[in-house]
């Protein structure tokens, strides 16, 4: 419990407004790093992504795969999924002989797309805990959905970001989750205020869960926190 996690790290580019997919992939427990027409080179270049999700939308010719050309001449081994309006055979064998390892076709599902990247990732070894709807945390029941906590009929609902705080812990329960990982993953700023805001909300989830003495959120003190739930 001493390793330190890290969640999966995804690119994406888009031609159009992907706050929606963005959005979607954080909350189920992605680290989510976006890029536009003008940084997408360099972001590239850094090269330290799980996964990186390329949308082209705005036509339909074959050049949209130059980017994905230039991507695995970076990069000849980071799984790429493309998405596309365009369902013509033809396009979409070029996609595949151009380096993609999966290929989606507009209009799409998000949860679709969520069990996709999970089945690349493991295929590719990467460690995947992609938060779920629901989790049994001792007798509780947590609905990650709803952001509500429930035992023997009592509802508890949390704040937004304490059921983002929980999810984390659930989905990688048992395991030291860093501090940074949080403040990153909800706050977006690890400055002293919001730091400080981690704590309360610490706080407030050890109070919700209480109820089930098994249940415990362990800190490391300066390092982060880990969910452990202890047998009787």
């Amino acid at each position: 419990m001493n390793n330190q996690i890290a969640l999966p790290r995804i690119l994406i580019y888009q031609d159009e407004d992907c706050s929606i997919m963005a959005d979607y992939l954080q909350f189920y427990g992605f680290d989510v790093i976006t890029s536009t027409e003008e940084d997408i080179a360099q972001k590239i270049k850094e090269c330290n992504y799980d996964l990186c999700i390329l949308g082209h939308y705005k036509t339909n010719l074959p050049g949209d795969l130059r980017l994905l050309s230039a991507l695995r001449k970076i990069d000849n081994k980071v799984p790429v999924i493309f998405i596309s309006d365009q369902a013509r055979y033809e396009y979409v064998l070029e996609a595949f002989d151009a380096g993609v390892d999966d290929y989606i076709i507009r209009p799409y599902n998000l949860e679709e797309l969520i069990r996709r990247i999970k089945a690349i990732l493991r295929r590719c070894g990467i460690k995947v805990r992609a938060i779920e709807l629901t989790y049994q945390i001792g007798n509780y029941v947590f609905n990650t959905e709803n952001n509500t906590l429930t035992i023997d009929n009592v509802e508890i609902n949390l704040t937004n970001k304490e059921s983002k705080t929980l999810a984390l812990l659930c989905a990688y329960k048992d395991e030291l989750l860093s501090r940074k990982i949080l403040m990153q993953h909800i706050w977006t700023d690890d400055n002293y205020f919001n730091k400080r805001s981690l704590d309360v909300h610490m706080c407030n989830l050890r109070n919700y869960l209480k109820m089930d003495k098994r249940v415990v959120i362990e800190t490391k003190r300066g390092v982060g926190y880990s969910l452990v739930i202890n047998e009787e």
